[in-house]
Order: structure tokens, then C-alpha cells, then sequence
């Protein structure tokens, strides 16, 4: 890779994985194609019941920038956290241990910074791929732009992992919650913008993100507890511009909203779980949107 930018200054990736034993190998492969760029490789076994510690200790004895720690399960925040912590290179990034980077993402990162290096954090658009393999582009976007806090609050419409920043941005900001176990991307983006960083996201997927099913943030009612609560701690932090707090109440209200709404949808969950097993979540997703949109018609809205 001829990159300016990254022939002089390294990348440090961190993953954090927990029984990640089918999917691991493949994301530190694509860390791996991205070139001597990439100084280390830190991957946290976050207390893995299956064979992801044996394998993460195989993929360190192929390659000496790959570092590799076991702890008892903590979450993925606390795991994220650790990882962080055991690296030293001028730019990080986290790496969901079920997700993959394209080809030329540092390549692209590295041609953008050197043209505009005024930002803190660079996100990507990304490739969503689920359990059959189909594709489809995250974000359909014109150019990159400049998101902004009141944006962010209005909603998380970026992808987790993939995103590079400046290793002083983490240190600054803290790193993740460890007591926030759902939308843990989402808590740390408001700060960092909420601190007075700036954050970009490019047009360019450089992220190929695989959706799995039964994860934490698949089920839409844990989602909507954690962004109340995350906004509520926003407000709680920070001295928010009038226009940024009264966004941030418009929408945890809507949460709270949401929340009652939603306590009968979750009967018919668990009704319906026994038959649709791991896809139950899926099935309450689309009654739980279905309905909302439902309720928007005859509003009106």
C-alpha cells in the first residue's frame, strides 16, 4: 500500500470476541491484507466457551503483531476497553469479530485523511450481509459529510466497528461504558461529539457487516432501554446547546413511547418464540415496525 499518510504513522486494531470460533479467522484476515500499515492486532477472549481462544493463539503464532488476552466474560465494552488499552499506534479502530474489512480500507481511510485531516474520527459505509449471504450497501450517500451531534442524537444511522480514530480521541473520551451492554457505539459517538470532536463519514463500504440474528441489538425492545437511557445520560453529562437537549427529550420521549407500546408486542413474542425460535426477535421486529408504521398513517405523521 503507497499511502502518505500510513507509511508514516501505524493503525492498531482491537477485537474483542467471544465464541467466535466461525468467524474470527476472517476477520483478522482482512485486518492482515491491509499491509505493514497495520502495526497490531489486539483480540480480547472475552470468556469464549468455545475454541475462539485456541484459535486466536494460532493466528498469534503466524503473525508477531497479533496479541492476544483472555479474560472472564465482561461484555463486549469491558473486552473492547482492554483491547484498546494494549495499544500503542498512532490510529485505532475495533473490529467486531464477526465482521470484516474490505480490501482497501485503510488504502481509502489513507487517501482521505492526507486530503482533509482536520477530523478526529472517520467512519465508513458498509456492506450488510445476511444469514444467506445476500448483500446490500448500508447507506445510500452521494459524498462524505460531517456528522454532527444533533444528528447523532437523532438517531445512530452508522454501523458498529470499522470506524478509525485518532488514538488521543479514545484516551480522551474514556473509552467505552462498561455498564452499557446494548448501543455501546452509540453512547461513545455522542460523547466524542459531544466533547467538541468532529466526526466524518465517507460514501466508500469499507466495512462488510454480517448480520447475525439473536444478537443483543436484533431485539428492538433492549434497544430502545438502552438509547433512553444513553440520551438520558447525555443530557445528564453535558452542558447541550438548547437546540441539542430539546432534540435529545423529543427522542427519549419517543423511547418511552415506544417502550409502553411495545409491552403487548412482547407478549405475542414469547408466544410466538417456541415456534420461530432464534428468528422470534425478527418476527417481533416486524410486527413492532409494522404497527408503528400503522400508527404514523392514522396520526397522519
Amino acid at each position: 500500500m503507497n499511502n502518505e499518510v500510513f507509511n508514516r504513522e501505524t493503525v492498531g486494531l482491537a477485537i474483542a470476541a467471544y465464541n467466535a470460533e466461525d468467524t474470527l479467522a476472517r476477520a483478522v484476515a482482512s485486518i492482515q491484507t491491509q499491509g505493514e500499515s497495520v502495526a497490531q492486532i489486539v483480540i480480547v477472549d472475552d470468556g469464549s466457551t468455545d475454541s475462539t481462544l485456541s484459535i486466536a493463539n494460532n493466528l498469534a503464532k503466524t503473525d508477531e503483531r497479533i496479541t492476544v488476552v483472555t479474560q472472564k466474560n465482561c461484555g463486549a465494552p469491558v473486552a473492547r476497553n482492554r483491547a484498546f488499552s494494549l495499544l500503542t499506534t498512532d490510529w485505532v479502530a475495533y473490529l467486531d469479530s464477526d465482521d470484516a474489512l474490505s480490501k482497501d480500507y485503510l488504502d481509502t481511510f489513507g487517501r482521505f485523511i492526507s486530503q482533509h485531516s482536520e477530523y478526529d474520527v472517520y467512519m465508513c459505509n458498509a456492506i450488510r450481509i445476511n444469514a444467506r449471504g445476500e448483500r446490500k450497501l448500508y447507506r445510500e450517500l452521494d459524498d462524505y459529510y460531517e456528522v454532527t451531534l444533533g444528528e447523532m442524537i437523532a438517531g445512530n444511522r452508522t454501523v458498529s466497528g470499522g470506524a478509525l480514530m485518532r488514538a488521543s480521541v479514545f484516551s480522551r473520551i474514556g473509552g467505552f461504558d462498561p455498564e452499557i451492554r446494548v448501543s455501546q457505539d452509540y453512547d461513545l459517538w455522542l460523547r466524542i461529539l459531544a466533547e467538541g470532536l468532529r466526526i466524518v463519514m465517507l460514501k466508500e463500504p469499507l466495512l462488510h457487516y454480517y448480520n447475525s440474528i439473536g444478537s443483543l441489538c436484533s431485539n428492538p425492545v433492549r434497544s430502545l432501554y438502552a438509547t433512553r437511557g444513553i440520551l438520558e445520560k447525555l443530557m445528564a453529562t453535558y452542558n447541550l446547546s438548547p437546540e441539542c437537549r430539546e432534540l435529545a427529550e423529543k427522542h427519549r420521549e419517543e423511547k418511552t413511547t415506544k417502550i409502553k407500546q411495545s409491552k403487548y408486542l412482547e407478549k405475542i413474542r414469547k408466544k410466538v418464540e417456541p415456534v420461530f425460535g432464534d428468528y422470534s426477535n425478527r418476527f417481533f421486529f416486524w410486527i413492532f415496525t409494522s404497527a408503528a408504521g400503522m400508527l404514523r398513517t392514522i396520526k397522519g405523521k
